[in-house]
């Protein structure tokens, strides 16, 4: 499994999932099924994108608990992360 940061959470319809990075990362939103794949090493099914200057903005297709993984691309460097709620 890769390095990661990892937050559960209970998102309801309009929920937004809004992440703010600094530096590089991969942002992805799965479900209890795909994230536990992705910590056994298998193939997984994911909503994301790579972090770039703008902040990744991403709504689950339902509303239930979502797993928010953030991958460092550069393991060598920091980064920071800010996860938001927007539609609360």
């Amino acid at each position: 499994m890769t390095p990661h940061l990892h937050r559960k959470l209970n998102l309801k319809n309009g929920h937004v999932v809004k992440a703010n990075i600094k530096g590089s990362a991969m942002v992805m939103l799965m479900d209890d099924s795909s994230y536990e794949k992705y910590t056994d090493g298998e193939d997984f099914d994911y909503f994301g994108k790579k972090a770039g200057v703008k902040p990744v903005l991403l709504k689950p297709p339902f509303p239930g608990e979502w797993h928010v993984v953030i991958e460092q691309t550069n393991p060598a460097k920091d980064i920071f992360v800010n996860i938001q709620i927007i539609g609360e």
